[in-house]
């Protein structure tokens, strides 16, 4: 049984880029001395130390963070891949740049994921502004949402594990609104669900193209 949703929020889910772990007790041995995620309590910073994926709001309006074990051009080429999303992000069937100009790229990204007895596919099409290795924001130009906004941002973490590794704090904030006649609680709840999933699948990537 196949239904097509013009609200879906699987394709929505990849430019935002799996569970989320509780979080532990933290102690002044494990958080992350940085300016960079000082607002975070001292147990959200235990938790991305641990690896975890934190993301915090609700109904469209999230914020979602994670720690990874890279350097800044490992990171930054995993997440301007867009050409390639297929290959790493889940539920993605298509990911083509359609336009470029300078620091600007427009793509089309199509996903297909089963919801139940339904296979629900959507179309995105959205503006990328890249600030080199440091920032990308993005805005939805056309499909099947009523709103997608927000920006990705990398930044250089230090960190009290032994050792000399590059460590970065990747951070996510998107709005999503779906189109009317949706169910929103289950719109949200699916939109969620593939921002954990995607996040784990970047991280996953990166760390198979540093064994290269």
């Amino acid at each position: 049984m196949k239904k097509y949703w013009s609200d879906a929020a699987i394709a929505a889910c990849l430019s935002a880029w799996g569970t989320i772990v509780p979080l532990s007790i933290a102690s002044a041995n494990t958080a992350i001395p940085t300016g960079a995620i000082e607002q975070l309590s001292l147990d959200q910073q235990t938790a991305l130390e641990n690896g975890d994926i934190i993301i915090t709001g609700t109904d469209g309006d999230y914020v979602a963070r994670m720690v990874v074990d890279a350097s800044v051009d490992d990171l930054w080429s995993v997440l301007t891949d867009y050409n390639n999303f297929t290959e790493f992000l889940p539920n993605i069937v298509s990911s083509t740049v359609v336009e470029s100009t300078g620091n600007n790229y427009v793509v089309e990204q199509v996903s297909k994921q089963r919801v139940f007895l339904f296979d629900i596919e959507s179309r995105l099409l959205t503006e990328n502004i890249q600030t080199e290795k440091q920032r990308v924001d993005f805005r939805l130009i056309e499909g099947d949402l009523a709103l997608f906004q927000g920006y990705w941002t990398i930044e250089p973490i230090s960190s009290t594990v032994e050792g000399n590794r590059d460590r970065l704090l990747i951070t996510q904030s998107v709005e999503v609104q779906p189109e009317r006649g949706t169910p929103e609680a289950m719109f949200y709840d699916i939109f969620k669900s593939a921002l954990e999933k995607t996040l784990t699948a970047i991280r996953e990537e990166v760390d198979r193209r540093k064994s290269l």
